[in-house]
Formats: structure tokens, sequence, C-alpha cells
């Protein structure tokens, strides 16, 4: 199993995310075509689902799903950086306002991007941005409804071999006493079959720099038990939109 906060070459770098609202397929096809010399890697939302805490798995922290498009259609995403921290927020920010241009070209002003710093013990956070400055025109989208600390854990098979939203409620319940905040299907055409390759992203919000890194450790002595495919942790820096 991969850990992507652990196995060396990603620890510092970002994750920029690129979301746009569902639409005319004709629409998210061109926005693809567009979008994939700089970011080749498109999916389609299939399905997300925000789960309710109850005695038995509890949240680990804050709920904040509210900064999510209300009605999300695909996300164009990529990793970035294998340098300084500094260096690798530079290009993930020339590739955010680009990427935005882009969408905005095709006249889509209610999408947003998201970028997200991996981290371990010995990465610090990375607080060097400004919006104003670096992406002028844009508004961040403050906490609670951007949190800063994040895990994630992921799942990859075939759409027919992914655990159901109940199988992943019980089965967290079970190995650790918790409930993720929500769980994000994804596949690489908007209407998969069972044998086509999807992914399935669970999200754990967390209050504090501690909270995220020692949960990430948890997931990760628990990885036999989740049969998941990936776990990372990292700091959410920048939820951005156009004001409304």
């Amino acid at each position: 199993m991969r850990r992507a906060n652990k196995d060396g070459h990603l620890n510092g770098m970002f994750d920029i995310h690129i979301a746009v609202p569902k639409m005319e397929q004709e629409v998210l096809e061109e926005v693809q075509k567009r979008l994939h010399p700089l970011i080749p890697k498109f999916k389609y939302f299939i399905n997300v689902h925000n789960y309710t805490e109850d005695r038995h798995a509890c949240f680990t922290g804050k709920s904040a799903t509210d900064h999510d498009l209300e009605s999300p259609g695909a996300m164009a995403t990529l990793k970035v950086g294998n340098g300084t921290a500094r260096g690798s927020y530079e290009q993930a920010k020339a590739i955010i306002c680009r990427s935005m241009e882009i969408l905005e070209a095709q006249k889509i002003y209610v999408g947003n991007f998201e970028l997200e710093h991996f981290l371990d013990e010995q990465v610090p956070d990375f607080d060097a941005f400004d919006m104003q400055r670096d992406f002028p025109g844009y508004q961040r989208v403050e906490p609670p409804k951007a949190p800063s600390p994040e895990n994630h854990v992921i799942y990859r098979r075939s759409l027919g071999e992914l655990p159901t939203m109940d199988e992943i409620k019980e089965t967290y319940a079970r190995v650790l006493s918790v409930t993720p905040h929500q769980a994000v299907l994804f596949a690489r055409c908007p209407q998969p079959s069972d044998n086509d390759l999807a992914t399935l992203a669970l999200t754990f919000y967390q209050d504090s720099r501690k909270a995220v890194l020692d949960f990430g450790k948890r997931l990760e002595r628990a990885q036999g038990q989740l049969q998941c495919s990936d776990i990372i942790t990292e700091q959410v820096c920048i939820v951005g939109e156009r004001p409304k």
C-alpha cells in the first residue's frame, strides 16, 4: 500500500484540484480537452455521500462539507513539486491560474480550486501564500468551510469491487470507532460499468495538525483491516472561487 505522506518523494508536495459543476457532457469533455496539457488527470463525480455521526462512530473533527460545489460534475487533479515548498507553490499557483482562465474561457465561473500540501511529522505547515496577491479576483473560502487538516483514505478498484457506502460506515465504526465525514466516488467516464476502474475517496476532517498526524498513524496501523489503496495526510491551504 502507498502512503503519500510517507514514501519520500511526495513529502512537502502539493496537490491541485480544479472542480467543475455538473453540466452538459459535451461541455465537460471540452473542458477536459483544454485542461489536458496542464492537468491530464480528469475524473467524474459519480456519487458524493455525506455521513452522519452516531454514538458508535463519531466524527474526528468538525464537519466542513459546505465548501464543496453544490452540484459537482468533474475534477482535474495534479501533484506538483519536487524541490522547495516555496518553489513548488509557485509552480502550483501558475497551473491553478491558467486552469481557471481555461474554465472561464468556456464561460464557467462557478468552479473552484483547491490547493493541498502533503504532510508528515518532518514537513511543516505551509503558510507563505496570500489570496489577494497570488489569486487576484478570487476569494478564499474561509474556515470552517475550508478546513486546514484532512486525512484521506483511497480505494482504487473496479467499480463493482469497491465497498459500498454502508460497508465503509460499518468497517470504520468496527475498526476505529469513527465515521468518515464524506465519501466521494470518482470514475474516468460519467457512466462507468462495474468493470471500469473507479476511485472511492474518504475524507476525515481534523481540528489541528497534531490530530491529523495522529489519526494518520492510526490509519496506517489499521491498513490491513481497512484494505485500502492509499492513506494521505495533508493540509488544505486554499479553496478559492469567484465571488458570487
